[in-house]
């Protein structure tokens, strides 16, 4: 039986290049997992329109993890 690569070559794919903006894709994603996250911490208390006291605390995780995700960005792209 045919691994992954045959079949997908022989369905038409391109194989080398798919994988590697595959891998390249998935680098970033993982890299934007704790912005995720910092995010996602926020936004159900704001929807509940909670009075909460660490707002500030959450927004400053927020651009942390937005100012690492850049420099991935920038590092991915070879320092641009």
């Amino acid at each position: 039986m045919p691994g992954f690569r045959e079949t997908f070559e022989a369905y038409g794919g391109d194989y080398p290049n798919t994988m590697a903006r595959f891998l390249q894709n998935e680098t970033f994603y993982l890299g934007l997992r704790p912005l995720h996250a910092a995010v996602c911490a926020v936004v159900e208390p704001l929807r509940n329109r909670e009075e909460r006291s660490d707002y500030a605390d959450l927004y400053e995780a927020i651009r942390s993890e937005y100012q690492n995700a850049e420099k991935l960005r920038q590092d991915l792209m070879g320092g641009n």
